[in-house]
């Protein structure tokens, strides 16, 4: 799943012509960690909104959520620099079904449970405090169907929309951002540059 954004950084015409006026390494050396920082921002967004679902308190490791990351690529041939961010490399193969959701879905195999490891909880019933036994379900596989006609209903997974809704939610922050770390980074570098020159 791919999906491109644009952060248009309007109203700082100033800072883009002191960029495209300066050599390549020294853009490199600014838009590069402004990029970087950008991608931390917006992954951050996205991992918030990637919904959960609990496994009593704890839940697994290795969720959708878990596999964020983001890496920054420049192409010094078309003076561009791109972030890519979503989860790694085949890590969350699920990740178009959690953004786009899915249609009704059927099956012909059904989940077979069975009742284990026995605890004991805590409950206020008509304002006395009781103890009560409880037994966990444990899935141990799915039975096929001897006719194999896909009968049974899995339902519709709904689209949650993370990646678009965590766009979103960080585009001012994050244009922000790029501005303030753009800023900053070309002030450092002429303060280097003239350093280096000698001049005070």
């Amino acid at each position: 799943m791919a999906i491109a954004v644009e952060f248009d950084v309007t109203g700082v015409k100033t800072l883009l012509r002191a960029l495209q006026s300066m050599p390549d390494v020294m853009r490199s050396r600014i838009l590069v960690p402004a990029a970087t920082n950008a991608g931390r921002k917006l992954e951050r967004s996205i991992a918030g909104l990637i919904p959960v679902q609990q496994r009593g308190k704890k839940r697994g490791k290795g969720h959708y959520r878990d596999w964020m990351t983001n890496v920054v690529r420049e192409y010094k041939g078309t003076q561009s620099v791109v972030v890519v961010v979503g989860a790694e490399s085949g890590k969350a193969p699920h990740a178009v079904l959690v953004e786009k959701g899915t249609a009704e879905r059927f099956t012909n195999a059904k989940t077979r449970y069975r009742k284990t490891g026995t605890k004991t909880i805590t409950r206020i019933k008509k304002g006395r405090v009781v103890q009560q036994n409880v037994r966990d379900k444990v899935s141990v596989g799915s039975q096929l169907k001897r006719n194999r006609k896909a009968s049974y209903n899995r339902g519709r997974m709904p689209a949650f929309h993370p990646v678009w809704r965590g766009v979103d939610s960080a585009r001012g922050a994050i244009t922000a951002g790029l501005i303030t770390d753009i800023t900053r980074g070309i002030t450092a570098e002429f303060t280097a540059s003239k350093l280096q020159r000698g001049i005070g």
